[in-house]
């Protein structure tokens, strides 16, 4: 499912880049960033997709419930970021989705995100560490770990 605009709430509050908050990006040589997360809270949704906007208002955030989804997603785009919950429904986890990943889209940077504890969390993730982000989390800590995700070179 993509991320529409018109579900967006007001942007994210103005920051030292200016009025909006975004990213610099004129003369874009390169497409926008896509994102996919995989997470099964509804209610995340929206804030994911209004603080990517509020960086880049052309990317494009693709939300997949079910692993399943997720992968189908990997196999019709091409993304910047994968961002994965830990806990999904059934047995699974978002683990799962680390391997497609990595195999179709090795370019594309792999997230875990979870309220699991922190040490338990980073216990699992030490054999491939990769960015994580604690859940709950504040809108500038997704906001800065979408940041360092998506524009790892602009700041």
């Amino acid at each position: 499912m993509k991320c529409q605009t018109a579900a967006l709430e007001s942007p994210v509050a103005p920051d030292e880049r200016g009025t909006s908050g975004a990213i610099p990006l004129a003369g874009r040589s390169v497409p926008a960033p896509r994102l996919l997360v995989l997470e099964d809270d509804e209610d995340l949704r929206n804030v994911f997709c209004r603080i990517a906007r509020s960086l880049d208002p052309a990317i494009v955030v693709d939300w997949a419930r079910t692993l399943g989804d997720a992968v189908s997603l990997l196999g019709a785009h091409r993304y910047s970021a994968v961002i994965a919950d830990y806990l999904l429904p059934g047995t699974l986890t978002g683990l799962a989705l680390r391997a497609h990943s990595r195999r179709r889209q090795p370019g594309a940077t792999f997230a875990m995100m979870s309220a699991y504890p922190l040490k338990d969390m980073l216990a699992m993730l030490r054999p491939q560490p990769c960015p994580f982000l604690p859940k709950p989390f504040s809108v500038v800590d997704c906001r800065e770990f979408l940041e360092d995700l998506l524009f790892p070179h602009v700041h």
